[in-house]
């Protein structure tokens, strides 16, 4: 598609012109939609990026890089639970997507986390397992969740197993 190979080639202005035309002829264009957000979020016009990436996500909701990059605005804007829902889904839509893993591990790293949440140990393993992250950047969050358990975690806890298993506790 031209206007992709536009944006790709980093010809913004005529990228935008070219989605805008097909806008134009089919507003509801998913990945149009997508690709002008990104190219918003690329020029710092995280608003106008919002708008786009939700309005391909109500016209297809199974895409899980825009949910991704909305996730990315969201948490530039510092609307971080949107953000870690953004990941969240993606990974719900890509289950295993490094990317996605990364981005959560990073919210959980900076401590963007419900503590209430019952994901947490789970997503945690998967962060860990998929070596993402380094795991002491992590430590804060495990300890937390561990106490959420309100138990003396076993030595079978996989959390505190795949935690250990890095050595960093």
């Amino acid at each position: 598609d031209e206007a992709a190979a536009l944006h790709r080639a980093g010809e913004l202005n005529e990228a935008e012109a070219a989605y805008r035309a097909i806008l134009a002829k089919a507003p509801d264009h998913p990945d149009t939609l997508h690709f002008l957000g990104y190219l918003h979020h690329q020029r710092d016009r995280d608003g106008e990026a919002v708008t786009r990436f939700t309005r391909s996500l109500a016209a297809d909701g199974k895409k899980p890089m825009v949910h991704a990059n909305l996730g990315n605005v969201l948490l530039r804007q510092g609307d971080l639970d949107g953000a870690m829902g953004c990941f969240r889904t993606a990974l719900s839509l890509d289950s295993g997507n490094r990317l996605f893993l990364s981005r959560l591990a990073e919210g959980f790293a900076r401590g963007w986390f419900n503590p209430s949440d019952s994901n947490i140990p789970a997503e945690l393993v998967a962060c860990l397992a998929a070596d993402v992250i380094d795991p002491r950047r992590l430590r804060r969050t495990v300890l937390a969740a561990l106490d959420l358990a309100a138990q003396a975690p076993s030595l079978d806890d996989p959390l505190l197993a795949a935690f250990m298993g890095r050595e960093v506790l």
